[in-house]
């Protein structure tokens, strides 16, 4: 490899170049100075003023110590953050849980049929003594109603009455419903005017007036079954044409020999 060291000569020549460098600096310096501040050379002043008369000196103060420049600081600014302002929001409210409700017994009502009003039937005392069946027997007396009503025919206040079936030599094995039909004097309708409909415990019938004149001459009936039944029946009086003439009644049957037969007595209001 080949040697780059310098030489003896470079050496030299590169002292020497510094020292010029040097001197030129000094040099600079000082003929500055004299520009600046001529009156610390006054051997070097030879100008033509210097050989007018000496006017009064006035010390002027040096444009360093008469202009006083401001340092500088750098005064930190205090830095303004933005602040996140939040934006109105719909304050979501989470739903509470309600607490769990025990489960009750609830008692069951009694099956009714819809878009028919129940009528509790009338607990009437059982009478001691129970009517001995006669050739021309006669359901109970009619009894009049002040009930207004929308119908023309509304049930006597007595309506449904239990009795031990009395029309038939069944006895016990026997169960139905029965009645009359009367007008506004009391009297049994006419023959062929009105039907009684019956429905809902496994029968839905129509049955004419006067059709079992063992109740009377506007008697009619209908057979249930061969033994008491505890059972709910809706009954209504209408026309031969089907047209409603009273309210629906809801009755009830009962399981008992001793009232085995329903009477209910249809009674004209007007």
């Amino acid at each position: 490899m080949k040697d780059r060291s310098p030489t003896f000569l470079q050496r030299i020549a590169n002292i020497l170049t510094t020292a010029l460098l040097m001197v030129a600096c000094v040099a600079g310096v000082i003929f500055a100075t004299f520009l600046a501040a001529p009156e610390l050379f006054p051997e070097l002043n030879t100008s033509p003023q210097s050989a007018q008369p000496e006017l009064a000196v006035i010390d002027l103060p040096t444009l360093a110590s008469a202009v006083q420049i401001p340092t500088l600081t750098n005064t930190p600014i205090p830095a303004v953050l933005a602040t996140n302002t939040p934006s109105p929001t719909e304050t979501f409210v989470a739903p509470t849980a309600s607490p769990t409700k025990q489960a009750t017994n609830t008692p069951t009502p009694a099956p009714e049929l819809e878009g028919v009003e129940l009528v509790p039937p009338t607990l009437t005392p059982t009478p001691t003594h129970t009517p001995t069946w006669t050739p021309t027997p006669r359901g109970p007396t009619a009894t009049p109603t002040n009930t207004p009503s929308a119908f023309p025919f509304t049930r006597t206040t007595d309506s449904p009455i239990y009795l031990r079936n009395y029309a038939n030599s069944a006895g016990c094995d026997w169960a139905g419903i029965a009645g009359e039909v009367l007008d506004v004097s009391g009297n049994p309708v006419a023959t062929g005017l009105y039907r009684i409909h019956i429905w809902d415990g496994g029968v839905d019938v129509r049955i004419d007036t006067s059709s079992k004149r063992d109740y009377g001459p506007s008697g009619w009936e209908q057979f249930i079954l061969d033994r008491p039944v505890e059972r709910f029946y809706n009954l209504q009086l209408e026309t031969v044409n089907q047209t409603p003439v009273s309210e629906v009644y809801r009755v009830q049957t009962a399981n008992d020999c001793n009232r085995n037969l329903l009477y209910f007595i249809f009674l004209q209001n007007r």
